[in-house]
């Protein structure tokens, strides 16, 4: 798998920020405006190599409500959302570059996207952020991309 990251690994949630970026106060800002509505589950930016993907994992009862915010450098990005057989057929055919159909509630093309989320049934879920020009219509940012996650559970 390239690039997979695990969001629960980390009970101390990081907030770094882009060295030099207009925007690091912002994104800063934003986290902690987050955490006062809820319980800040990821809190990070990470720069995401071009031809990769990172996944953190969304796991839960049904129901569970999760504000997920995500922020580039600029950059376009696309955003997935999938349970975790899709994940598992997803990641086999990113890996090989083969066709593949999933159901996965998808954002392409995106540099900022906030979104609430709830788990359609007890499990695990994953928020996928691909920087490859791999799905059809895709963002294709041509270079590695720095991208600020967000998640809170509200539920």
């Amino acid at each position: 798998m390239k690039g997979g990251e695990s969001a629960l690994k980390d009970a101390g949630m990081t907030a770094a920020a882009h060295a030099g970026s207009d925007t690091a106060g912002q994104l800063i800002q934003e986290s902690a405006d987050k955490r006062a509505t809820g319980i800040s589950i990821i809190d990070e930016t990470k720069r995401i190599e071009r031809e990769t993907m990172v996944y953190y994992l969304l796991a839960g009862d049904k129901g569970y409500q999760f504000n997920i915010d995500v922020v580039t450098d600029g950059a376009p990005v696309d955003i997935f959302i999938m349970d975790e057989q899709s994940y598992q057929v997803y990641s086999k055919a990113f890996e090989q570059g083969s066709d593949f159909s999933i159901n996965a509630v998808s954002f392409k093309n995106v540099a900022r996207k906030s979104v609430k989320y709830s788990l359609p049934s007890q499990g695990s879920y994953y928020l996928v952020i691909e920087n490859a020009y791999f799905i059809k219509d895709g963002a294709d940012a041509e270079r590695a991309v720095n991208v600020n996650v967000v998640v809170t559970l509200i539920r």
